[in-house]
């Protein structure tokens, strides 16, 4: 190896034109292994399978990815995870932000934990994290909770320490505020979340006229209806969901006629509001 670069420093921009110029691609410089691992890899974890989908039957017999066991795949995915935590560590700088996402699915509470900072003029975010905090029967999702994990994981996966983060973003909640006084940064609250907020408070009015819809809107999801039809919800977290479910109330309004639904129906003077709202 050590003659070639001696000799041929440009042998790799070589063989790749010679490679392009055959077939059109670099897998022949990749072992049929590794390919094989990759195509598992990405089956699995796009399609949102079990780590022993490999092992199944009718994956083995119906694909023509060579067979692998579990454990050989999970040693698989344990490599790539310490290539890309290696290769996002050499890239972050001295300074940079942290930016947190929280998200519940079922009873795990998850929290992503990127990394912001600038490349070449541009913003990079990279994700560093994604695990449910509430791993011990004593853990809870406070501030205090959040600033163990943040001064435990930077340094054991990416070798950089909590005090080189000089922000804290996320949402304006009762945890980020306390956990950004911990770290003693500033906290960048989410625009979007404070835009949330304050349609919140100014719907707070109306919140009696939008209970009716909704519940309405509830009551209309037991009848079958085309897709253009179909009532809308109205989410907590995305204030727009509001105003669509509105809109599709005054859409499906003449055509109601059923008469345990109408019974649901808000009063004329409601409907007067709700236009002007809407």
């Amino acid at each position: 190896m050590q003659h070639v670069l001696r000799e041929h420093p440009d042998y790799d921009i070589v063989m790749l034109e010679a490679t392009a110029a055959q077939t059109g691609s670099i897998l022949n410089f990749i072992r049929q292994s590794s390919q094989n691992l990759f195509g598992w890899m990405v089956w699995i974890v796009q399609c949102n399978l079990p780590l022993s989908f490999c092992e199944s039957r009718e994956a083995r017999r119906y694909s023509n990815l060579d067979l692998i066991s579990e454990e050989r795949f999970r040693a698989g995915m344990d490599g790539m995870v310490m290539a890309v935590e290696r290769s996002i560590a050499s890239g972050l700088p001295a300074r940079f932000g942290i930016m947190l996402d929280g998200w519940t699915h079922a009873s795990e509470h998850y929290v992503a934990v990127f990394a912001c900072y600038e490349v070449n003029g541009c913003l990079n975010t990279s994700l560093l994290s994604m695990v449910p905090l509430l791993n011990e029967v004593d853990d809870d999702l406070s501030a205090e909770s959040h600033h163990d994990f943040l001064a435990t994981m930077p340094p054991r996966d990416y070798e950089v320490q909590l005090k080189h983060c000089r922000f804290v973003a996320g949402d304006n909640c009762s945890v980020y505020r306390p956990l950004a006084a911990l770290m003693e940064v500033p906290l960048v609250g989410c625009a979007s979340h404070r835009l949330n907020l304050a349609v919140q408070d100014d719907l707070r009015a109306h919140e009696q006229d939008l209970a009716a819809v909704q519940a309405l809107m509830i009551k209309l999801r037991t009848l079958t209806q085309s897709a253009k039809l179909r009532p809308v919800i109205r989410q907590v977290t995305r204030w727009g969901s509001t105003i669509a479910m509105v809109k599709r109330y005054f859409e499906l309004l003449e055509f109601i006629d059923v008469e345990y639904i109408m019974e649901l129906l808000p009063a004329p003077a409601a409907n007067k509001r709700l236009r002007i709202l809407y």
